[in-house]
């Protein structure tokens, strides 16, 4: 039954759940990431056009109503066959107001559940795009744990009044600087 008491609670994770770390450097990693990353930027455009689709089909559930005003002037000629009368203007002048509507009565429910799968493609898309976001900023933290790990080991290495501790600083010295050379792998930034 630990399912139940999983099911009971609030399970989501925090957005910004690094936060709890009161961590400034890992903060700052983090906002570093989340800004610069092209692939939470791609997540917020197919976001975003996932919205525009709902848009445009919520909107086919409404009338469509178009209307213009057109004007021309006509010129007569007076070598047209038969000759204009004499009180008949040269030029005549051609106002033309028109509207139209269009709509389609849902009578299948074609347009109500093309509304509902844009609505849960957009719902999808958001998903998406805080997975990405969650993963990069887990990634990140995973990195900058892992580097400060490695600190501490040495720091514990440099205090080791053995020998044979001596000797590991600098395997340990070039485990660090391979990871803090690069802080972040280039696929995050």
């Amino acid at each position: 039954d630990y399912l139940a008491g999983a099911a009971e609670g609030d399970a989501a994770v925090p957005a910004e759940w690094w936060t709890l770390y009161r961590d400034a450097a890992l903060e700052e990693l983090v906002a570093a990431t989340r800004a610069n990353n092209a692939d939470i930027r791609l997540a917020a455009a197919q976001v975003e056009e996932a919205e525009a689709v709902l848009r445009q089909a919520r909107a086919a559930l409404f009338p469509e109503i178009t209307g213009g005003l057109q004007r021309s002037r006509t010129r007569v000629s007076s070598l047209t066959v038969p000759p204009p009368l004499g009180g008949f203007p040269p030029v005549r002048p051609d106002t033309r107001l028109f509207a139209s509507t269009n709509f389609e009565i849902d009578f299948w429910g074609r347009l109500g559940r093309a509304s509902e799968a844009a609505r849960a493609g957009l719902l999808g898309s958001r998903f998406a795009r805080d997975v990405v976001i969650l993963s990069l900023g887990s990634l990140t933290a995973q990195t900058y744990f892992g580097l400060r790990s490695l600190d501490a080991q040495l720091a514990v290495l440099q205090h080791c009044p053995m020998r044979w501790c001596r000797d590991a600083i600098p395997s340990a010295r070039a485990r660090c600087s391979s990871i803090s050379s690069g802080c972040l792998p280039a696929s995050l930034i």
